[in-house]
């Protein structure tokens, strides 16, 4: 779906989403390629070596099979270049769609860098390998640093996708995790790996096999558990939204504070 706000100044990319983990965690491809269509992707290497970042190629080619990313790039171009109030593209989904959701966002930033876009996705899984996760955290802008790129992505408790596939250097998470936890409240993790040097947290170690262990992983990943929070944060933000990344020790205030739908 795509829609336009002249109030909020924003176009918005909604991708649909599954509640059903075992029948596409099962079918899809987990293999990597490029990003883009298989014959011309957009982001290559001049090595053998070092081909470029590579995506998981389930995700990158529901986007750019069938003509789809081709559509949505050229209908946000139109409405940009004939609204220049249109500053902003958010682009979103929960489970496949928020992988999808990234491979757009990302897509879009790179090729037109007049564009700011901005991704809020709902338990993603993992979309890319290391050079995946260089490449599209170093355009986001967090912390003062440049860049036409945001991306979050939030995870319900022990919801199960976003900690598949396993950690390897094989699939990596990008952009900043936000956990959500229904008694706990909501808690930022920086690039989700965290910095030393910035002493800002990453997720903790066990992040994963806890919730490979839960009898509550499945369920997790309902959309409703993130519609349930999404609007309880709206009611009660003290308690249930995160407005500050979470430091390895006191940091100070000016590198605490997020830049979430700024």
């Amino acid at each position: 779906m795509l829609a336009s706000s002249k109030s909020q100044n924003y176009i918005a990319i909604i991708y649909e989403g599954t509640n059903n983990v075992k029948n596409w965690a099962h079918d899809l491809n987990i293999s990597l390629m490029l990003l883009g269509p298989a014959n011309d992707p957009l982001i290559t290497t001049n090595t053998t070596t070092a081909p470029g970042p590579q995506v998981h190629a389930g995700f990158n080619e529901a986007v750019f099979n069938e003509g789809l990313f081709d559509e949505l790039f050229s209908r946000v171009k139109l409405l940009s270049e004939n609204d220049s109030s249109l500053t902003k593209v958010i682009v979103s989904g929960h489970s496949l769609g928020a992988a999808n959701a990234i491979i757009t966002g990302v897509a879009m930033a790179f090729l037109d860098p007049s564009l700011n876009v901005e991704v809020y996705n709902y338990g993603c899984p993992k979309t890319g390998d290391a050079a995946w996760k260089k490449f599209v955290d170093s355009s986001c802008n967090a912390l003062g640093r440049d860049g036409n790129l945001a991306v979050w992505r939030f995870v319900y408790e022990e919801d199960i996708v976003p900690r598949v596939p396993l950690e390897d250097d094989k699939f990596k998470h990008v952009g900043h995790t936000v956990q959500l936890e229904s008694v706990g409240g909501a808690g930022a993790y920086y690039f989700h790996y965290g910095d030393q040097n910035l002493r800002l947290r990453g997720v903790p170690r066990n992040w994963e096999s806890e919730a490979l262990l839960s009898t509550d992983s499945v369920s997790s990943h309902n959309i409703d558990n993130y519609i349930s929070y999404m609007k309880k944060s709206v009611n009660d933000p003290q308690r249930y939204f995160a407005n500050s990344f979470l430091p390895t020790k006191k940091v100070n205030s000016d590198i605490k504070v997020l830049g979430m739908m700024s």
